[in-house]
């Protein structure tokens, strides 16, 4: 079972529809290199087909490492999905590298490998995910004005991936906004699996 799906809306005092948005995470795979904004774009769209009628419903969104990459590129793009930025009221991100991470440079190896075979290259994925990259710091900023509008809770992993290390480590799993306006929660779980329950 899917907690989200499953458990989630019945744990709450009101009622929720729950939507999942699926999208290929492989930033050098042949047809799927499919760049931030085109991600982004494709949520935006997909929601607001889902929300006619209905536009001030309260959001929030729930994401998982790249998903939250995903969320905060939604905040530069076209002013005609403005109501869907204004009603999001809570972000939640498990793990995300917001400050990149640092395992960005071996995933980058094998994309350039793939990206050559392919030639069908997409680096701004890549460059968003190196440890404190300027792509990590312009994204951060260009969000920023949504982190003041809504309450954020941050989860970064307390585990190991495979012997390894922790992939995103509290420093890049957590924006550091000022006051009560987000929440740091360390979970005993690694990169895979801490939104798993």
């Amino acid at each position: 079972k899917l907690w989200l799906k499953d458990f989630l809306p019945a744990s709450l005092s009101k009622p929720a529809r729950v939507m999942l948005f699926a999208y290929n995470s492989s930033p050098a795979i042949g047809a799927s290199a499919i760049k931030l904004d085109d991600h982004a774009k494709q949520l935006l769209h997909w929601l607001n087909l889902r929300r006619e009628g209905v536009p001030q419903r309260p959001i929030v969104f729930i994401c998982h490492s790249l998903g939250g990459l995903v969320v905060k590129q939604v905040t530069k793009l076209d002013t005609s999905y403005t109501p869907i930025i204004e009603a999001t009221c809570l972000l939640v991100f498990f793990s995300t590298p917001h400050q990149g991470g640092k395992y960005a440079s071996v995933g980058e190896v094998v994309a350039k490998i793939a990206t050559a075979a392919l030639r069908n290259p997409n680096n701004d994925l890549l460059d968003a995910l190196k440890l404190k990259s300027n792509e990590a710091t312009r994204r951060f900023e260009q969000a920023r004005h949504l982190f003041e509008r809504c309450l954020v809770v941050s989860f970064f992993e307390a585990e190991s991936y495979h012997k390894t290390d922790i992939i995103v480590d509290k420093n890049s799993a957590t924006l550091n906004l000022p006051g009560s306006r987000e929440k740091q929660v360390a979970i005993d779980a690694n990169h895979s699996a801490i939104c798993k329950f």
